[in-house]
């Protein structure tokens, strides 16, 4: 069987990339497991973009097994299905693999993951428009707010969304190519996205499969590397963490604000923000970055984690918090009640009030019984995760 992989997922990081490493080092394991001698490899790429991670390079791949890179800065994917006769093709994010319209003609036995809508449901429900003009510090000044910063904000969120459009005819050729292909198949991450596809493209729900996102391959934990994490640490100081500041589809500013009211009953908490540039103030310690093993320090030794984001298709971070028993608080929307369940204190991530409700609500509940649910909660997880990539490898090889 001559099997192409996207590898053009490679070229971002965060929840499909991370998802996409896991594949691909699982199936190179398991075609070495079972020796698979009749399975001939091939990735398509893109030279004009960076693949994010070190061990996922054509150089770093091949010296584990043998695979053919072929750069689509030069072909197209319908010639090189054509070229190198290629049976099965497995797309590890559509949106990515979207990006290249001849996908809607592809005819070949071909599994597509879909991990969410982000872009139509972004500009459907106009989530850019409230962000926008709810980032304004202008509040206070009503005559300006009105007549100068709101109206200024909307063109800029009216012009942010006819430019996100172009996003939208991605996922429209994956789609067209999975309606009319009788040998391709969808896999996507929660039944809450599995619902947003049939909703947004009328595809038959036979033909999509719920398969949960695998567990993040785990990296070798080292010395604490940031300073502002080690001190919180070595000095035993009671932190909640937010992630991703620097991405607006995780609202971390509304959270933000919510800490600091909180702050004024609980003196003694801080908040470690990653992604900010912000400088550090009160009671929020800002940083830019944290490696794979800092964010594993960050995690073990948090108070709680707080994820106010606006949208997710299945979600990481809670449930990386969770395998250290750390209770959650966070948004009811999208998949996470479907994915994290029970365990979580969950908040409306429109309201500033509701995020600082949740806190106190932690501050007021039993902390180990919080934790208990979060350890029990991972371990349903966590065997969904194994059971359904098993499933997936063998989709994928036979």
């Amino acid at each position: 069987m001559n099997l192409l992989i996207d590898f053009l997922t490679t070229h971002g990081l965060y929840g499909a990339g991370e998802y996409h490493r896991r594949i691909v080092h699982e199936l190179i394991k398991t075609i070495k497991q079972d020796r698979l001698t009749n399975i001939q490899l091939y990735a398509i790429h893109d030279s004009r973009l960076t693949i994010s991670y070190n061990d996922l390079t054509e150089q770093a791949i091949t010296k584990e097994i043998n695979i053919k890179f072929i750069d689509l800065r030069n072909t197209s994917i319908l010639d090189v299905i054509q070229q190198y006769q290629i049976n099965k093709f497995f797309i590890a994010c559509g949106q990515r693999v979207g990006e290249y319209p001849d996908i809607s003609k592809v005819r070949c036995e071909t599994i597509c993951v879909t991990h969410d809508l982000l872009y139509e449901e972004w500009y459907n429900n106009h989530i850019y428009e409230h962000w926008i003009l709810n980032a304004s510090r202008w509040q206070k000044l009503n005559w300006i707010c009105r007549t100068v910063v709101h109206p200024t904000r909307l063109f800029l969120a009216y012009l942010r969304s006819k430019a996100f459009q172009k996003n939208l005819s991605f996922m429209k050729a994956v789609f067209e190519m999975l309606n009319n292909n009788s040998l391709a198949k969808c896999i996507t991450v929660s039944e809450y996205t599995k619902r947003t596809i049939v909703y947004n493209f009328s595809v038959n729900p036979e033909k999509i499969e719920v398969l949960y996102s695998p567990e993040k391959l785990i990296p070798p934990k080292q010395n604490i590397q940031n300073q502002k994490l080690r001190e919180l640490i070595e000095k035993k100081i009671k932190y909640f963490i937010i992630l991703s500041a620097d991405r607006e589809s995780k609202n971390a500013n509304k959270a933000i604000k919510a800490f600091k009211a909180y702050s004024q009953f609980d003196k003694y908490s801080y908040l470690l923000v990653s992604g900010s540039h912000a400088a550090d103030k009160n009671n929020i310690i800002n940083v830019e970055y944290l490696s794979d093993s800092d964010f594993i320090w960050a995690m073990e030794n948090c108070h709680a984690l707080i994820y106010p984001t606006y949208f997710e298709g299945f979600g990481y971070p809670p449930i990386e918090a969770m395998k250290y028993g750390k209770p959650i608080l966070t948004s009811n929307t999208t998949s996470l009640p479907e994915i994290l369940g029970e365990a979580p204190i969950y908040f409306s991530p429109l309201y500033e009030s509701a995020i600082f409700d949740a806190l106190m609500k932690l501050k007021e509940a039993d902390y180990e019984k919080l934790s208990k649910k979060s350890l029990i909660q991972y371990q349903i997880i966590i065997n969904r995760q194994k059971k359904d990539l098993a499933k997936l490898i063998s989709l994928i090889l036979h």
